[in-house]
Order: C-alpha cells, then sequence, then structure tokens
C-alpha cells in the first residue's frame, strides 16, 4: 500500500528497475488517471489498484487482471 489512499495522485511514472507492483500499491487513490509503466515491470497484483475508478496506462503490462485500459 505504499500509496494507499493518496486522494491528490493524478499520474505517477513507475521508475525503470521495479519488477512488481503489488496489491494495494494505488489502493483507493481516486484521483489517479494515468500510469506509465516501465518494460521491467513483469507482475501487476490484481488489486493493485483497487478503487481506483478509472486509470489509463501506457506501458508493457498488456493483458494485466487489474481493470486499467491501454493508453499505447
Amino acid at each position: 500500500g505504499m500509496f494507499s489512499c493518496c486522494y491528490s495522485l493524478k499520474n505517477i511514472t513507475i521508475p525503470d528497475g521495479i519488477k512488481t507492483i503489488y496489491s494495494y500499491a494505488f489502493n483507493e487513490c481516486t484521483s489517479l488517471e494515468e500510469v506509465t509503466i516501465p518494460n521491467s515491470v513483469t507482475r501487476i497484483d490484481g488489486r493493485a489498484f483497487t478503487n481506483v475508478p478509472h486509470v489509463f496506462y501506457s506501458g508493457s503490462a498488456y493483458g494485466s487482471p487489474w481493470g486499467a485500459l491501454a493508453i499505447n
């Protein structure tokens, strides 16, 4: 839950070298709209973006089960 309940967070770029985004990392980040994910990320836990109403991502995390919409 690194950024859990960070209500004012609107966008984030995950640093290169990160391999996993764990469950609840962005839990309740209700203002989060865009996430840039580097190719180094090979796993996004299914609950990483719990209760985030609308998040778009760009990056290599195709087919992840976490409910985001790709903007690639």
